[in-house]
């Protein structure tokens, strides 16, 4: 049923609390703003390669995990990546 297809190829957006990460996170895009180049090409494409660390035993991939880092103003950050998270920020 292609209903049923178009649920399984929808991003959400949902609050991790049962998982396991099989892998580092790793940065995929990088936007500077304002945009200084004399070029502006907003075209994105990228190849990432996984590694599960030696010894961690087998793992079942049921979905990816996205995050984002912001900063907003000099030392103002705005995240919910794991490492950086803001405190009391949901998303």
């Amino acid at each position: 049923n292609l209903k049923e297809l178009k649920l399984m190829e929808t991003p959400y957006v949902v609050k991790l609390f049962a998982h396991t990460l099989l892998a580092e996170n790793q940065e995929v895009f990088r936007f500077d703003h304002p945009n200084r180049a004399e070029v502006v090409d907003n075209e994105r494409f990228r190849t990432l390669h996984f590694e599960r660390p030696a010894g961690s035993g087998p793992g079942i991939l049921h979905g990816f995990a996205g995050y984002f880092e912001s900063v907003l103003y000099k030392d103002v950050l705005l995240s919910i990546r794991p490492e950086t998270h803001t405190p009391n920020m949901f998303s």
